[in-house]
């Protein structure tokens, strides 16, 4: 698992209290989290990988897994090629 990863699980997870996420589980489906969380995630994502959100970037489909949260930080974090 990358570091990213890890970190996302360990953040996710402590807002669910301490609860054993798989990689790949629908966090929304669960119940783990709200939409209401997803501030909380955003914010943080932005502060702690330095990645700008903006409009388009609120699909619930972003953040609905850790690979999904992992994946859109890679694509956010990624160099634009001119």
């Amino acid at each position: 698992m990358s570091d990213t990863k890890t970190d996302i699980l360990r953040f996710v997870s402590g807002h669910a209290g301490g609860a054993d996420i798989a990689e790949d589980e629908d966090l929304f489906d669960s119940g783990l989290v709200n939409s209401l969380f997803i501030v909380q995630l955003v914010l943080w994502l932005e502060r702690g990988f330095g990645v700008t959100l903006s409009g388009g970037d609120m699909d619930l489909d972003n953040f609905r897994t850790i690979d999904a949260i992992a994946a859109f930080v890679a694509r956010k974090s990624a160099p634009v090629s001119t």
